[in-house]
């Protein structure tokens, strides 16, 4: 029986609870903020996998992250402020079941917005006077408590404008060595960003939008991937899932103003071109006609989307900043986003007399419609059949990166590398306990698997490897532990189309040992420190994850084979980049307000980044000789697309350690 699960993404459920009072429309816009708000919490109690107690705890949790989501960085409101603020502390789950009405968010962000039109002034009133940068030992950080004055407030926000325009001044030098110090055309450069910044928030303070924001705030307290859509956003969020828009295929991240790459989508013209790369920072947009590109200095995620997004077939430009420091102009032409291109793919390592087969899993992807034959399972059997007829000595699955997917796909695929037997095992919110198990008994390949996992190899990959490594049928290869994510998500309505509907957690998976994979992930069998590994970017960096548990196993058999594992500890490149990455964490918080320590200090993390990025690249001459697989049926590339991939490979130092590690 086809089970069609989306791990990562969602089940559509056509069915409403009756016992939730149906949401009509009124024109008391506040009358129908109540009722979707009640069948919200409603929702939440009766269908989430692990319903918490929404009472005052939980009022207390969400007053603080919705604080925190206003203000992140202490910039606007005031102690006094919070002092204020602190009558509606446990009165949330009141609002939420209906027997208060809705007060706190209307209150905060209207707070909110005369606090940033006060800030907003003083900033236009500090930009307007030359800022010295020679003075010692001055430095900004974030601050760790809201000001308790407006004079308090008004010294942190001078220094974090010093930082601002000591930031633009450097990156001018930097992008025109000869210029002399134009303090005072930065100083009106970062104003102009802030108008923009101050803007976006301006925007963002509608009583619709802070509703909405505040209902995610709501269910993201009773977990992270459990998320409200308002009637507006549910088409985008199902043209996601189709991945039916049109870009150039980048996921952007925000810290400290800086906007960077995080990840190029599989397939898309980003990640073909082969111009951008996880960690380039975005500084201007344009169109490929534009004589001046835009400064999205100030721009929220959003904005800096909707301008690289665009007409299938048009040009975007874009000024990066790269890692190493080196600014560069590129053009890329936009194109639909879509998973044709994000399909398994091959390839043969060559090493002497032995041959290695290397296949790469951007997700788990199926057509959960039926209506097409697109079943990753089916083309991972396909890439097998192609290697065993070229008489590869083993084989390396590499899982990076891969977010997620089918639960169906998962099981089949590891089925192609043991006989029948259980998978994984899922558990609802009544207790109740099934272990799905691959009925097959026919094996495709029994020889030497190695797989491949990073932070970001989640959910479905993750289910995957802990199967593996279960069985002991292969070895597991990546970074410190994958990501974490041992839960599934469905999308169900909350009434009529008007109210919405949620994304909700209803279910937990199990490995057949019986641990889970939430937030513990997987942990590999040989860790490779990478530079991500530090970064708080895992389901266990989230303070409302669901906890870690365990069941009792499965009874499986496990794989009667030899694993030779080299581990590589004192490797010292791996140790080498574990080092520089630990350097750029401890130094990123404090920033010098000083020209020269400031430029010393920058000066050196681009060193480091370029060491970090040579580090994880064969040295010329030692790359790895990797060749096509002789079966165009196996990916769906052009072939020079599949050969500009092969070429990617070969400087990979992980892929290399994977291959010493994939021994018959």
């Amino acid at each position: 029986m086809r089970r069609n699960v989306i791990l990562v993404a969602a089940l559509a459920a056509t069915v409403f609870l009756s016992s939730f009072a149906p949401i009509v429309k009124e024109d008391d816009k506040r009358q129908q903020e109540q009722q979707i708000l009640v069948a919200v919490g409603k929702m939440l109690i009766a269908k989430h996998y692990h319903p918490r107690k929404i009472d005052d705890i939980f009022s207390t949790e969400v007053w603080n992250a919705y604080l925190a989501q206003l203000d992140p960085d202490k910039q606007f409101f005031l102690q006094e402020d919070i002092t204020a603020l602190e009558q509606y502390r446990v009165q949330l789950d009141e609002e939420i079941a209906g027997t208060a009405p809705i007060a706190f968010f209307n209150a905060a962000s209207t707070l909110f917005a005369q606090r940033v039109a006060e800030v907003a002034t003083q900033y236009q009133q500090d930009l307007s006077t030359p800022m010295r940068f020679d003075v010692k030992h001055e430095s900004w950080k974030k601050p760790d408590h809201y000001p308790a004055d407006k004079k308090e407030r008004a010294h942190n926000g001078y220094r974090y404008l010093k930082y601002l325009v000591l930031r633009n001044l450097v990156l001018l030098q930097e992008q025109q060595p000869l210029t002399a110090n134009k303090e005072a055309a930065v100083r009106q450069k970062t104003q102009q960003q802030l108008n923009r910044s101050m803007a976006g928030i301006k925007v963002n303070l509608t009583e619709e939008k802070q509703f909405n924001a505040f209902v995610n705030v709501i269910v993201r307290t009773m977990d992270p991937h459990t998320d409200y859509f308002p009637p507006a956003a549910v088409q985008s969020y199902f043209n996601e899932l189709r991945n039916r828009f049109i870009g150039i295929g980048v996921q952007l991240q925000q810290e400290d103003g800086i906007t960077k790459i995080v990840s190029l989508e599989p397939g898309g013209p980003a990640e073909k071109s082969g111009q951008l790369h996880p960690g380039d920072q975005l500084l201007q947009i344009g169109a490929d006609t534009a004589t001046r590109l835009t400064d999205i200095d100030g721009m929220m995620v959003s904005e800096i989307s909707a301008l690289i997004r665009g007409e299938k077939g048009t040009v975007v430009k874009l000024m990066l900043k790269r890692e190493a420091g080196a600014l560069e102009t590129v053009s890329l032409t936009r194109d639909e986003i879509v998973q044709e291109e994000g399909f398994a793919r091959a390839a043969i390592i060559r090493d002497g007399e032995r041959k290695t087969g290397y296949v790469m899993l951007p997700k788990f992807y199926t057509d959960p419609t039926g209506r097409t034959d697109v079943h990753c399972a089916k083309d991972m059997a396909t890439a097998i059949t192609a290697l065993k007829a070229e008489k590869v000595n083993g084989i390396i699955l590499d899982l990076r990166s891969n977010g997620g997917g089918s639960l169906d796909e998962v099981i089949r695929m590891v089925g192609l590398f043991i006989k029948a037997g259980p998978v994984v095992q899922v558990k609802d919110n009544t207790g109740n306990i099934v272990v799905l198990k691959d009925q097959d008994s026919s094996l495709l390949y029994d020889g030497p698997l190695t797989v491949m996992v990073n932070e970001m190899s989640a959910s479905a990959a993750e289910i995957f490897a802990a199967a593996i490594q279960d069985y002991h049928r292969g070895i597991i290869i990546g970074s410190s532990a994958t990501y974490g994510k041992g839960t599934v998500q469905s999308t169900l309505p909350l009434g009529p189309p008007e109210a919405g509907l949620l994304k909700l957690t209803i279910q937990q998976f199990y490995r057949i040992n019986g641990g889970s994979t939430q937030i513990k992930g997987v942990v590999p069998d040989i860790v490779l420190p990478d530079v991500y590994d530090l970064m708080k970017i895992r389901e266990k960096d989230n303070a409302d994850a669901l906890p870690w548990d365990q069941i009792a196993g499965a009874e499986y058999t496990v794989w009667n084979t030899s694993r030779n594992v080299q581990e590589p500890a004192t490797d010292t490149i791996f140790s080498a980049i574990r080092q520089l990455t630990q350097q750029l964490s401890a130094t990123a918080a404090e920033k010098p307000l000083n020209l020269a320590a400031y430029t010393t200090q920058q000066h050196a993390r681009q060193e480091v980044q370029k060491k970090l990025q040579q580090l994880q690249k064969l040295p010329a001459g030692k790359e790895l000789d990797i060749i096509p697989v002789n079966n165009a049926s196996i990916h769906l590339m052009s072939t020079e697309n599949y050969q500009t991939w092969i070429n990617k490979l070969k400087p990979d130092i992980y892929i290399a350690a994977a291959l010493r590690n994939t021994m018959p």
